[in-house]
């Protein structure tokens, strides 16, 4: 049960949205600096290129942190 739960929420890590945003780019754009922490710690380990995957504006989650 522990497995599916943790594969599903990492399959949600990489999934967009309509502007082909991640979490990542949320919670940058937000400003909310514990959830951007939470995510990096969760996506350095597995999924490093998210740091990286730009949006449909060619904006990376980086663009969005001021």
């Amino acid at each position: 049960m522990e497995f599916n739960r943790t594969k599903k929420y990492e399959a949600s890590l990489q999934k967009k949205d309509e502007k082909g945003n991640t979490s990542l780019h949320v919670a940058a754009a937000d400003g909310n600096l514990e959830k951007i922490r939470v995510l990096i710690n969760l996506i350095i380990k597995r999924y490093p290129y998210l740091l990286e995957t730009k949006n449909k504006f060619g904006s990376t989650p980086l663009h969005y942190v001021e």
